[in-house]
């Protein structure tokens, strides 16, 4: 199934790696998120943000790291599976 990506979706991609979702990295402006499927998994809000592995995925903003679930809801524990 193709469909055509609208210049305005994201300014950059990392295609380079995908997460255990299918979901890369990709920029919009100067901010971060995962993009799966010809949209955002997790919207672009983050300094920094990894690809998600065991059902998680770091963030950082202004220095401060965190952890995101599958669903894109803050972990508070991130050693808890």
């Amino acid at each position: 199934k193709a469909y055509v990506r609208l210049a305005s979706d994201y300014d950059a991609i990392d295609e380079s790696e995908r997460g255990e979702l299918g979901e890369y990295k990709a920029r919009k402006g100067d901010k971060w998120g995962l993009w799966r499927s010809g949209k955002w998994l997790i919207s672009p809000e983050y300094s920094d943000i990894d690809l998600f592995r065991n059902g998680r995925a770091r963030i950082s903003n202004n220095g401060a790291e965190s952890y995101l679930d599958v669903t894109g809801s803050p972990i508070t524990d991130p050693d808890v599976n």
